[in-house]
């Protein structure tokens, strides 16, 4: 069953960053599904509470740079090369500063922080 979702996730993500990579920029306007639709403030709780819950955000953050190095980068940018626990650990600060944005908009700024280094 969790290979089901993990497959969702990260088709779901290649569609996103599908229509990104068409428009050229980030939509302004989109639906997430799964753990990227949950808060950040769910995020920390999560990792405070240090539940296994936590893993099904970690897929998805994996399941999202996955797809925008796979369809975006083609496998040769700088997300290629990011390290998970540095991901969620970056997105762990995102979080706790801002509690009430998505785990996807979380994901978005973790790509430009990636891309802008």
């Amino acid at each position: 069953m969790r290979r089901i979702f993990s497959v969702f996730f990260v088709l779901l993500a290649v569609a996103l960053l599908a229509v990104f990579r068409i428009s050229g920029t980030v939509a302004a306007d989109y639906t997430s599904f799964g753990q990227g639709n949950q808060s950040c403030g769910s995020w920390t709780e999560e990792k405070e509470k240090n539940s296994s819950g936590q893993r099904y955000y970690h897929t998805w953050i994996t399941g999202y740079m996955t797809a925008y190095s796979r369809w975006v980068e083609d496998g040769t940018g700088p997300v290629t090369e990011a390290d998970n626990h540095g991901a969620w650990a970056w997105i762990d600060n995102y979080c706790q500063e801002n509690p009430l944005k998505k785990v996807a908009n979380a994901a978005e700024q973790l790509i430009y922080a990636i891309e802008a280094k």
